[in-house]
């Protein structure tokens, strides 16, 4: 199989990593192999961007990723660049921030997701990055901050796509309150009557539950 993709052109095999469902799991090992040939037979260099493929520069980058290859944040920001702003989600900024997050950069990560209104107007990713941010901030020991991200994710979550964003934000929250000790506060970030759009009690609950909540 490997000899056989290495045949191929340039085109023929951004057109395959174009088409297939890279996102899948069990897609990847295939994508990984297309990515290798492309790299590998092609003079393609992820450190220079330009040489990879428009089409497929998420794609590629998902495979170096993987692989805890850090040119693959050069593509992500390609793909940020060459989208411009959007109304909607940012994978390559999400992948950006995971990347950094994983690998312990915890600061990195942060200052990703506070740059997501750049790239997007959309009022449910931005609120979902905040909370995000948050958890970065929080595994910095800066519980100051991470709280007033917190709650930026929730009054950011009105609307579609907000009640998951809101229910998380406020088991979370919630959950750093009670663990610094403010048993008061976190009862009442979880009774409070600012609400996602479709968010119910038992939305919640379920994720206070979630989050492993325990509070006497």
């Amino acid at each position: 199989v490997a000899a056989g993709l290495k045949a191929l052109s340039t085109a023929e095999l951004t057109a395959a990593l174009a088409e297939v469902a890279w996102w899948q799991e069990d897609c990847q090992p295939y994508v990984d192999r297309l990515v290798t040939a492309l790299l590998d037979g092609h003079g393609v260099d992820p450190s220079h961007g330009e040489t990879v493929p428009r089409a497929v520069l998420g794609t590629v980058a998902g495979t170096l990723s993987r692989r805890g290859d850090a040119r693959c944040l050069q593509l992500y920001q390609r793909q940020l660049d060459a989208d411009g702003k959007t109304a909607g989600w940012l994978p390559s900024l999400y992948e950006t921030a995971m990347f950094n997050r994983q690998r312990g950069d915890h600061a990195q990560a942060l200052r990703t997701w506070l740059d997501a209104g750049r790239y997007t107007s959309s009022e449910a990713t931005l609120g979902d990055f905040q909370v995000e941010a948050a958890r970065d901030a929080w595994a910095m020991g800066q519980s100051t901050l991470a709280e007033t991200l917190y709650r930026r994710g929730l009054a950011a979550s009105h609307g579609a796509g907000g009640a998951w964003v809101a229910a998380v934000a406020r088991a979370e929250l919630a959950a750093m309150l009670a663990d610094r000790g403010a048993q008061s506060e976190a009862l009442a970030v979880l009774e409070g009557d600012e609400p996602g759009d479709g968010e119910d009690a038992g939305d919640v609950l379920r994720h206070a539950k979630g989050a492993e909540l325990c509070m006497s």
